[in-house]
Order: C-alpha cells, then structure tokens, then sequence
C-alpha cells in the first residue's frame, strides 16, 4: 500500500481523499456531505467518483485544495493527478506522469513547501540578515504592548537609536506598516533559497542566539543535539519527515493569533562527512 503521509508521495488522488476525510475529527463523519456540498454535487454522486470508475474534473479538483486547505503546490500535484487519470491515450498519461515525477523533485525543496509573503531585493537581504535584531524586532511588532520604539528598545536591551533605525529599514520594505501611530508586522513569512549568498548568515545568526540560550533553558524549551549513524536510504525518509513538522510547525504559529511570545526553531539534518 502506498505511504500516505504526503501527498507528494500519493500516486492515486482518490485514495488520498478517503485517507484524508478518515483523519479528520469523528474519523471524518459527516465530511463526505461537507465536501459534496463545497464541490456543489450531490453525496452520490461523490460517492460514485470516490468509489468507482467516474472521476473529478479539474475545476472540483482545484476546489477541494480550498476544502482541505492546500498549498498551491499541493493543489496543482493533486490537479494534475486528476488530469493523469483522466487521460484518455496512453500517451497522454505519460505525459503527465512525468510532470508528477518532477513535481515530487521539487516538493523535496522547502521552499516549495513555505509560504512566502514578501520577496526582498539583494540590497536588502544584505540589510535585514546582517544582524538577528532585523528578524526579532520585526516579530516583535506582532506582540501586544510592543508598538514603539521605547517599549521594544526596553523589551530588547538595545538602544533606541538602533531600533529607530531598524524600524525605518523594515517600514520602507514594507516588512512593518505604521497606522494610527502604531508600528504593525506587514506579511507574516519570508524566506531565504539554499542557494542564496544569505543564507549562512541567516543561520549563523540564530543559531549563536540558540547557543546564547542553553545555560538558562527554561520549562517548554529544548536544545537537542544527535549525531547517529544510519542507512543511507533512511536520511531521505527523515528528511520528509522533518519536512512535514516544518509545514505543521509554519501552519501553527501563523495560525497562533495574537501572538504574545518571541522564538526560534533551529532545525540541521547534514551528512556528517561526505
């Protein structure tokens, strides 16, 4: 039986409905009709596409990505598993198996898997990933009660003329918005490619405020350090699964409203030599 625990790795879209709706609450009662009802079809006539030989077309396909909150990745492999299935040619479904095969090449990116709200210019990822302080204060502005320039400057140690400065950077990219005289976090997520010359620093940044923290680690914290050996095959398996707690963790903490605490998730899954 197929492994259902992404849909990257489903190669039958009517399977993956069924594993979905039986994970939901009360085992997925009752959402068959919920689904029937968000497609604008009659529970039969799901029942007839989900159990037998009739199939979604594409417009309902793309419209149970809204019903199961997918990310648009997500919806466009499931779209085109609907559209392999219903190809008529062998020819065709050939076709589309070779744009799923590359589409589960690119799910292995995380930046395919993260939400991006705002995509910065080079000259100002220089600026916001030069010091952890761009990041933090920017989160900061989410907090209740962290609304000025005073009370972050106290909140973080630093001085105000610092903070002043930093604010200016993050309202002129749009990163923080200023209304009714309250600085506000403007889009929610950013995100670096592996391949950018920013990374490192990015990294490096939390990872020296993480080490900063170990001695004092309180109730609800955690620093884990792990170096295994293993199978080679099974560094792609947790590799997906560290994947998939990333997309939970970004769906919870995005979700996590109003936010009244500052944190930091560092995540290393490396080849220790070679």
């Amino acid at each position: 039986m197929e492994k259902m625990d992404s849909i990257f790795r489903c190669n039958d879209y009517k399977k993956w409905i069924v594993h979905l709706v039986a994970n939901m609450p009360k085992r997925g009662r009752g959402q068959f009709a919920k689904l029937a009802q968000h497609l604008r079809l009659n529970p039969s006539r799901v029942s007839q596409i989900i159990k037998g030989p009739l199939h979604l077309t594409a417009e309902q396909a793309q419209n149970l990505g809204d019903f199961f909150g997918w990310s648009t990745f997500e919806t466009e492999y499931f779209v085109t598993l609907v559209l392999r299935d219903r190809a008529e040619t062998k020819e065709l479904r050939a076709i589309f198996d070779a744009q799923l095969t590359r589409m589960r090449e690119k799910s292995q990116q995380i930046v395919n898997r993260v939400p991006r709200d705002r995509v910065l210019s080079d000259v100002e990822k220089a600026e916001f990933y030069s010091n952890w302080l761009y990041s933090a204060i920017r989160l900061a502005t989410s907090i209740d009660g962290l609304a000025d320039v005073g009370r972050i400057s106290e909140f973080f140690g630093v001085d105000r003329r610092k903070v002043g400065q930093i604010l200016e950077f993050l309202k002129s990219t749009g990163l923080c918005i200023e209304k009714d005289g309250k600085i506000q976090m403007g889009p929610k997520t950013t995100h670096l490619e592996h391949s950018s010359p920013f990374v490192l620093r990015h990294h490096s940044n939390w990872r020296v405020r993480a080490l900063s923290r170990h001695e004092s680690l309180q109730a609800g914290e955690l620093a884990y350090s792990c170096p295994v050996s293993l199978r080679g095959e099974d560094m792609a398996v947790i590799h997906e699964m560290l994947t998939q707690l990333i997309e939970k963790f970004l769906k919870n903490v995005t979700a996590s409203d109003p936010a009244d605490t500052l944190a930091c998730l560092n995540i290393d899954w490396f080849r220790v030599v070679g």
